[in-house]
């Protein structure tokens, strides 16, 4: 990790073993119904391989877009980054309080109010009692949510769950913010606010980790992008080569 790198991930890979169920035929399942005593489960475990060998630095400050179709290791990358996955292989270092938006509703206590969902996350980010209860009418207004304060998340609809999440984030105040596809939270309205609201952080000293596929939005916020194919860095350089690069191979097929 360089003096002024905040995120460090050298070299790391991550693959999934998927259980596979053997093909089973009609004459097979009526024996096994017949003979339960030697019924079998067959399954064959197949690995697949998230990640290969990934590697970048992001330094104070920087915006690091992700790009790539689904499946090419995004989300796994955001979340061995953010510490929900360890690596096979490799090694991350991050230096800084993380705020992670990889899954907008997951994390909400279903069974909590959304005024007590707002504090608990708040705590979980590291804020004080006093520094919610500051920002909690902000927190509130910001996700256009005053009716809706003494509800619960599963009353509301996943726009909505996904605009409490949101709100919560971004006045967490972080210093490495990891977003994945948080573009797409609420309606369009809340879109627009949404991006502006990104501007201002990508202006400040956040250092931020996008992956998105709505492209205009990660050449207009990074300074740097890395396009994932199959778990690999194909392409990582300036935004507007990748980003162009990236459209282009799209396209030829």
């Amino acid at each position: 990790m360089t003096p002024h790198s905040v995120i460090s991930v050298q070299n790391v890979s991550k693959a999934f073993s998927v259980p596979r169920r053997k093909d089973e035929t009609i004459l097979s399942h009526i024996v096994q119904t017949l003979s339960p005593k030697e019924k079998k489960t067959y399954t064959h475990p197949e690995s697949i391989q998230a990640l290969v060998d990934v590697s970048f630095e992001v330094p104070s400050g920087g915006v690091l877009g992700l790009i790539g179709k689904n499946a090419s290791g995004k989300s796994t990358l955001l979340r061995i980054v953010a510490g929900i996955l360890e690596p096979d292989a490799g090694t991350v270092h991050t230096d800084g309080a993380i705020t992670s938006l990889i899954n907008l509703s997951v994390g909400l206590q279903q069974r909590l109010s959304v005024r007590d969902n707002i504090f608990l996350t708040c705590a979980l980010f590291g804020m004080h009692q006093k520094e919610a209860e500051d920002k909690f009418d902000s927190i509130i207004a910001f996700g256009e949510l005053e009716q809706y304060v003494d509800m619960y998340p599963f009353q509301l609809s996943s726009g909505m769950q996904q605009r409490l999440a949101f709100s919560i984030a971004i006045y967490a105040e972080p210093e490495i913010l990891l977003l994945d596809e948080v573009f797409s939270a609420g309606d369009a309205s809340f879109r627009d606010k949404a991006v502006e609201r990104m501007e201002k952080l990508v202006q400040s000293d956040v250092t931020v980790v996008m992956a998105s596929h709505e492209l205009d939005r990660v050449r207009d916020f990074a300074d740097r992008v890395l396009w994932l194919e199959e778990g690999r860095v194909r392409l990582d350089g300036d935004p507007s080569d990748v980003v162009q690069a990236y459209t282009d191979a799209c396209e030829a097929h």
